[in-house]
């Protein structure tokens, strides 16, 4: 990584490619002399965020019953989770989560919403996903 040496304990890499990198430590005291090269570790660099994305329902539109919400959350290899949460925009309000799930989905259902107990002129609700 580096053919200087260091003077420090911390080293930051700065705009590290999206692969593997490998390190390892060398030693060097006053006089010079530098020790065997230490065990080697193999790290991986992500830097691909995930893929969400909200097919259904869609922007604006309004819903009874029990609604399905269909889209995408996905990372190739490394997903952690998706939360899909309805939010009242008018009045604004807390947000409900209404699942959380650690499975990738690629254009299939993400959750199943209730909106049987809503008011019939009931809040538009905002739906996120983070992944």
């Amino acid at each position: 990584v580096n053919a200087e040496l260091i003077n420090l304990t911390r080293f930051t890499e700065p705009n590290l490619p999206e692969g593997q990198a490998q390190y390892w430590v060398r030693a060097v005291d006053l006089a010079g002399n530098e020790s065997a090269p230490s065990n080697t570790v193999l790290l991986n660099f992500d830097r691909t965020p995930p893929v969400a994305q909200l097919f259904r329902p869609s922007d604006g539109e309004r819903v009874r019953g029990v609604v399905s919400i269909v889209g995408t959350a996905y990372s190739q290899s490394d997903f952690k989770e998706y939360r899909i949460s309805a939010e009242p925009v008018n009045p604004p309000g807390a947000a409900a989560e209404l699942r959380r799930s650690p499975l990738a989905v690629e254009a299939q259902s993400l959750a199943e919403w209730s909106t049987l107990g809503l008011a019939e002129e009931a809040p538009r609700i905002r739906t996120k996903t983070s992944v």
